[in-house]
This record gives structure tokens, sequence and C-alpha cells, in this order.
């Protein structure tokens, strides 16, 4: 197992304006961190977010970011 190093950026929740999270300003987010020099991002770190997310809406945005950094 490996430790984890380097910095890693809180990403914000993102949605549309009907309110649900919205894909492609999420890619874009992980994009502009990642292009930024991030080691890793952080998803649902945000507290104040999280609690207003459903669970779909929670497993939705961590397989987006798995995705958007190529992880399977």
């Amino acid at each position: 197992m490996t430790g984890v190093a380097g910095v890693h950026c809180v990403l914000f929740a993102l949605f549309d304006a009907s309110e649900p999270p919205n894909r492609a300003a999420m890619k874009a987010q992980v994009d502009y961190v990642r292009a930024a020099g991030a080691d890793g991002v952080t998803i649902l770190g945000l507290a104040t977010e999280v609690g207003k997310l459903t669970f779909v809406e929670r497993c939705q945005l961590v397989d987006w970011a798995a995705e958007d950094v190529g992880q399977p």
C-alpha cells in the first residue's frame, strides 16, 4: 500500500440550474485542478454540500471523479 502524498484539491459539488449535479462542470473542475498540478482530488469534502445530496448523487459524483482522473 502506498501513502497519500502531494496536493489534493477539494472539489465543489456543482449543480445545473434545475439542481442535479452538473457533469460537464464537474469534469471541467477536475481537468482544471489536474492541469494546475494537483496530485489528486477530494470529493464530498464540504459538509454543507454532502448533506444536500442524495445517496445516488453522492455515488454519481464519486464515479464521475474516478472516471475523470482515470481510475476504475
